[in-house]
């Protein structure tokens, strides 16, 4: 109870690479109820065992990890605790001793570079817990109804819902700039109404948003009575409540809840509303309420889309929001104003810590580019100090880079060379299909190259080093695979790339029954896709 705690599992029974994270999440319905939970208390840390999975083990690769590890912190997580590190002993056979999760060994292929994901992790983790989320709408589940109907459920894989949509309700929310909690009737019972709010401790609604409720307490009606009565908008989803919990006085009872309704719609009708249950388009159903029941988001956002989503926090004057793009695949460019954010806004990279001046602001509205698998930490502060943002590469056709030589060093101490004309998914090869090590991509660049900024690797599966005439320019291991050219490279007489990709170990495993522990936990997972795919292109 001091640290209350959640869970986010990776559902991907097929171990398909190009999973959709939008469509589904990783976290459980439990989620946002714990993190409610947690801040109605006041409390700053919201455990959570993440990246459990049993469809993935031997081939989750860093990026899927950031990803199911964002939509956590979307959830209200702050502090995650991984799944997991298998302690095995020194004459156990490789891969070792195996449970089911993310495989985060030493004897991993990509072990090496998981400091990058626990430094990115730690600095958010630090600014989530160090700071106070917001939330302006308070959200009313059904339990009532929903114990009524089915009985009590079990989260956080309830088998059965009511109504269908309620653990959805908060991703469309957020998705169009807003933010919210889950409350309780006894929350609700508990706040103190005043001048277009309700405050329960340190948590202040303007909205509270009822999902399909027909059964409450009368004191909970008569809360939310005073609630309309001093200004406060409510919003009935579906249906209107109009009977009370429990036998006793069970008509009496039933009379004070229908009465209460009736009297919010006389007391203040401009701020009671009717609207219809969505249907499968979460995101649109609660723009259209927004536009009809007027509620203005904090992050207005031109064109909300499935893949993109956001949190509000608060501190020391300072307003604070994460922004996510959980597409592996695609790249989105939104465009968000901020009316309510004073200062000017800054970009804090979770990676190196540098705080930049945000790179495309015309006041408070920001154009934000966020690449496959990207987020961003904006900050509104009302100190000037910060860093330019390096220039990006222009978007316009580059100069593709082929044939390669290609160098594959095999986990089974193999190593084979070869020379290939255009690049490839080696998984889609019957003679590299089963690889897992470490791939060197090796091309000598001819002529001139001083007018290019920019090495952009394309699709790469797996985490990417790129060194040019020996220089290590650095290494990406989510996103986009994006590398700035030193000029004093560009200008050298000979020009040697050389780009490693570190695979994940599935594959290997997966065509290898004699080894057991490997083969039984990879045998049904799909073949994953290996390599650098490209197009590789100076900008």
């Amino acid at each position: 109870i001091d640290i209350p705690e959640c869970e986010t599992w990776l559902w991907c029974n097929d171990g398909a690479e190009n999973r959709d994270f939008g469509k589904f999440p990783t976290y459980t319905n439990i989620n946002k109820y714990v993190s409610s939970a947690a801040h109605l208390e006041g409390k700053k840390i919201v455990s959570c065992e993440e990246g459990t999975n049993l469809g993935a083990v031997f081939n989750m690769t860093m990026e899927r990890m950031k990803v199911t590890c964002d939509q956590s912190n979307l959830s209200g997580v702050t502090h995650s605790v991984l799944c997991g590190f298998n302690y095995s002993p020194i004459e156990a056979p490789f891969p070792g001793w195996v449970r089911y999760g993310m495989y985060l060994n030493d004897q991993n292929t990509w072990w090496p570079y998981f400091k990058l994901f626990a430094a990115y992790k730690t600095r958010l983790s630090v600014i989530l817990q160090e700071t106070e989320a917001f939330a302006d709408i308070a959200i009313l589940h059904p339990l009532a109804d929903m114990w009524t109907i089915h009985g009590p459920q079990r989260d956080p894989f309830p088998r059965l819902r009511y109504p269908e949509y309620q653990y959805r309700v908060w991703e469309g929310i957020h998705k169009n700039g807003n933010g919210c909690d889950y409350i309780s009737e006894s929350v609700m019972q508990q706040s103190a109404m005043g001048n277009g709010w309700m405050k329960y401790k340190n948590r202040t609604y303007n909205t509270i948003m009822l999902l399909e409720v027909e059964t409450m307490m009368p004191a909970t009606a008569d809360a939310l009575l005073q609630f309309v009565k001093k200004g406060g908008k409510v919003i009935f989803v579906g249906k209107e409540p109009c009977k009370s919990s429990g036998l006793r006085d069970y008509k009496k009872n039933d009379k004070k809840v229908a009465q209460a309704v009736a009297a919010m719609k006389r007391a203040n009708p401009s701020q009671v509303f009717t609207v219809k249950a969505p249907a499968d388009d979460m995101i649109d159903w609660f723009g259209n309420i927004q536009k009809q029941c007027d509620i203005r988001p904090y992050m207005k956002i031109d064109r909300p889309v499935t893949y993109i989503s956001q949190i509000r926090h608060q501190a020391d004057g300072k307003d604070i929001f994460f922004v996510s793009n959980c597409s592996t695949d695609d790249r989105y460019k939104i465009q968000a104003t901020f009316p309510e954010s004073k200062g000017k806004p800054f970009l804090w990279d979770l990676e190196t810590g540098e705080r930049y001046h945000y790179p495309a602001a015309s006041g408070n509205t920001l154009t934000i580019d966020l690449p496959p698998a990207h987020t961003q930490l904006i900050v509104f502060d009302t100190k000037s100090e910060g860093l330019d943002y390096p220039a990006l590469p222009v978007e316009k056709p580059g100069k593709e880079l082929s044939p390669w030589h290609l160098r594959m060093e095999h986990i089974n101490g193999t190593t084979q060379e070869r020379a290939i004309q255009s690049l490839l998914d080696l998984s889609t090869d019957e003679q590299t299909r089963s690889f897992a090590g470490y791939l060197t991509y090796e091309k000598k660049l001819e002529g001139d190259i001083s007018s290019f900024n920019w090495l952009d690797l394309g699709k790469v599966f797996g985490v990417s080093e790129v060194s040019l005439n020996g220089e290590n320019l650095g290494c990406r291991w989510y996103g986009r695979h994006l590398y700035r050219i030193p000029e004093h490279s560009a200008k050298a007489d000979e020009k040697i790339l050389r780009i490693k990709i570190t695979t994940t170990l599935g594959n290997y495993f997966k065509s290898n029954p004699e080894n057991k522990v490997g083969y039984g936990w990879t045998r049904n997972q799909t073949w994953q896709p290996v390599g650098m795919l490209g197009p590789v292109k100076l900008l």
